[in-house]
């Protein structure tokens, strides 16, 4: 790090210098335009190339057994064109292989194939969609699919279980896109100024988003334990208390992504008191669940233990706003 002086000339300009070798490693000279990006924190970002064309990242992986992994690595890294470059004619499992990995990714073509190639190419730049829509849309969908997965439980509704198994899908594609996003914003300081975040809310934002996936996840093995009832038969009172659980952990999640949206720390403060009053519910639901059928017994620990991970995930996101 060096340290610069101010100096003022005339009655009203104020002027730093320049690092020599840094002027001559980016190949500048006199007349050259600088932009200078003020951050909310006063820091001001010296950027010699903010005038210049959208620079596509470009990356090449070979096909191997990982193939897969490597294109949603490429695509969360921030990579607009991935190239599969084979030695060898590209096989019709191997194509089918890489179809699967661009349809699990939003905004992922093939734009060009030859015999031994194939290129993808992501359409979707990260400041085209606001990365505040994306949350609330993750959040949405993750809160409507532990809602139906406790419903259809109540009901015995297999065709409802297996439709929120099946938005998981649209919970990873989702979660995915955000994560690029984030990534591509830490990395480029311009598009973290053009869409209006931080380093550090970056690193918050993957946080949050990771817990908003976990939730979902949550919701499928409550949808899972559905599909492998063989009779529900509850108790009037298990019956609320079921009901009662799902509208509890419903406000739970709803009023830590307000706290968060709107930075409200006295909201956030609620959440975790509501959550204490969920671990009073909870204890309720165990006592009566001693009068249920011992098959039917095992299946209700287990969506309280889904519910207890929603609540605890959606606390951790409201936890963010008190420490900010």
């Amino acid at each position: 790090m060096e340290m610069r002086k101010i100096q003022k000339t005339g009655g009203s300009t104020y002027l730093i210098s320049l690092p020599k070798e840094w002027i001559t490693r980016l190949g500048l000279k006199q007349g050259d335009h600088l932009a200078l990006i003020e951050k909310k924190d006063g820091t001001i970002i010296l950027d010699p190339r903010y005038d210049e064309k959208e620079i596509h990242r470009e990356a090449v992986i070979a096909p191997n057994s990982n193939i897969t992994v490597d294109i949603t690595a490429k695509y969360l890294s921030g990579y607009d064109i991935i190239k599969i470059k084979s030695p060898n004619r590209i096989s019709s499992e191997l194509r089918d292989t890489i179809i699967k990995a661009k349809e699990r990714l939003i905004g992922v073509e093939i734009v060009e194939e030859s015999a031994n190639e194939i290129t993808l190419n992501c359409l979707i730049s990260p400041d085209i969609v606001p990365i505040d829509k994306t949350l609330r849309r993750i959040h949405l969908l993750t809160l409507r699919m532990h809602e139906e997965a406790l419903k259809s439980f109540l009901e015995k509704d297999f065709e409802l279980a297996k439709n929120v198994i099946e938005r998981d899908d649209e919970v990873d594609k989702l979660y995915f896109l955000f994560v690029r996003e984030i990534r591509s914003a830490l990395q480029d300081p311009r598009l973290a100024d053009k869409i209006g975040v931080t380093p550090i809310k970056c690193l918050d934002y993957r946080m949050i988003v990771k817990s908003l996936e976990n939730i979902g996840d949550a919701a499928v093995k409550i949808a899972s334990i559905t599909l492998g009832l063989e009779d529900n038969t509850l108790t009037n009172k298990m019956k609320q208390y079921v009901i009662d659980l799902s509208q509890h952990i419903s406000e739970l999640q709803d009023k830590a992504m307000q706290a968060l949206l709107k930075e409200d720390i006295l909201l956030a403060i609620n959440v975790m008191d509501r959550r204490k009053k969920l671990a009073l519910l909870i204890e309720n639901v165990n006592k009566e669940l001693m009068k249920e059928e011992s098959n039917i017994r095992v299946k209700i620990d287990s969506i309280l233990d889904g519910i207890e991970r929603i609540s605890d995930y959606s606390v951790d996101i409201a936890e963010f706003v008190i420490r900010h």
